[in-house]
């Protein structure tokens, strides 16, 4: 006769080894599936496109499928687990540090885009740049870790605009709106701070990114170490990738220009000067931009006066609109072979532009020399790339000066 106790402790023995496992599956898929935006592995061939990949072997696939049942259970420890870590994440502060990763990258094969691109060399004369970054708590432990381990610590001085301040990571606060429609007031808030903290110190140049913004800092003093640049160092210059958006009549209702109306009276101010059929030009933000100390200085000026745009506009192209008032342009910063140095996307993306978003960015570059893709999109002194996730730049950065024995 079978004896049910019997029965019943074997059961007990499965279950109690199967719950281990699931366990310990657990414990495995929590190292190998590590947060999407920050896996110090190597990126693989697809580096710039930042693609998970598969984690977990077929072998493990059917006892997967005998685990399901210990799911809700697995569930409840990790809610709890979670309780726990945003308990002492409230006192505990992000372990960042300022090391070069530590990374195993394939360097025998580049995207052909990165083939034509070469790192500039430095020089004593080479002009020193305080970076500064607009992000958010939300990225500090992402893409704020990212830029801090790769081209961060290339800047002479790097300053985070974040909503908190972390003095380990080195962000400080901006009081102002952490979202996108904040921007043109977090720009404002951040030039002055920077001005009353550094404007005496030795930085030559002021850089501001966005927080997935990769750049090339060697390239960007080589730039700025020009002659066309250094001979008018004292005038305001602003050198970014200059956009060009519907005229400047177009702007005349939209509430958050000149159909606000906060702004109503600068507007008529503003039409007195500006033909309204001009195309609005002005600096991508995502691309960064570089900035002199006498155009921090005029950028305050007119901030702190009646001919500006008040409100909730973007930031990149009230930047523009209203320097435009005061007659200070967008520089020219293509090469000599009219290919762009700054970069609205990543090096992959602008070489292999498809020939939808072609025609759809055609527009914002026909007063500004054209949009072209291939081995044309981008100068072999290229400066800086937008929309790079924080993989895609560690193993973009790895490519430029580790594969190349530069760092």
């Amino acid at each position: 006769m079978r004896n049910p106790l019997r029965h019943l402790r074997f059961r007990k023995v499965r279950i109690t080894f199967l719950l281990v496992f699931a366990i310990i599956l657990h414990g495995i898929n929590s190292v190998f599936n590590s947060p999407k935006d920050m896996v110090e592995t190597d990126p693989g061939s697809t580096l710039l496109q930042a693609i998970d990949q598969p984690r977990i072997s077929s072998e493990f696939s059917s006892e997967q499928r005998n685990l399901n049942s210990f799911t809700t259970s697995l569930n409840a420890i990790n809610n709890t687990k979670t309780s726990l870590l945003k308990n002492q994440s409230r006192d505990a502060k992000p372990q960042t540090t300022n090391r070069p990763l530590q990374l195993q990258v394939k360097c025998g094969k580049q995207p052909k885009v990165l083939e034509q691109i070469q790192v500039g060399n430095l020089t004593s004369k080479s002009p020193k740049v305080l970076c500064f970054i607009m992000t958010h708590s939300g990225s500090h432990n992402t893409k704020m870790k990212a830029i801090r381990r790769t081209w961060g610590r290339r800047c002479d001085k790097l300053v985070i605009a974040s909503n908190q301040t972390d003095d380990i990571l080195g962000a400080v606060t901006i009081q102002s709106e952490a979202t996108y429609v904040g921007l043109w007031e977090k720009l404002n808030i951040t030039m002055r701070y920077i001005w009353e903290h550094y404007r005496n110190d030795t930085y030559d140049w002021i850089f501001k990114s966005d927080d997935d913004t990769y750049l090339i800092v060697e390239n960007l003093k080589e730039y700025l170490a020009s002659k066309h640049i250094t001979s008018r160092i004292h005038k305001p210059m602003i050198h970014g990738r200059r956009y060009s958006s519907p005229q400047y009549k177009n702007l005349a209702k939209r509430p958050v220009y000149f159909g606000n109306p906060v702004n109503a009276e600068f507007g008529k101010r503003f039409y007195e000067k500006i033909h309204g059929d001009k195309p609005v030009i002005y600096n991508y933000g995502g691309a960064g931009y570089a900035m002199n100390w006498p155009y921090v200085e005029k950028f305050l000026e007119v901030m702190s006066g009646p001919d500006t745009v008040h409100g909730i506009p973007p930031e990149d192209q009230a930047h523009g609109v209203v320097m435009a008032y005061h007659d200070i342009w967008p520089e020219n910063t293509r090469d000599e072979l009219n290919r762009e140095r700054f970069h609205q996307e990543s090096p992959e993306f602008m070489y292999g532009m498809s020939d939808e978003y072609r025609r759809l960015w055609n527009d914002n570059h026909q007063e500004t020399g054209g949009l072209s893709v291939g081995p044309d999109c981008c100068s072999s002194q290229s400066v800086s790339f937008h929309h790079i996730k924080p993989r895609a730049m560690v193993g973009l950065d790895q490519h430029l000066y580790a594969c190349r024995g530069q760092d």
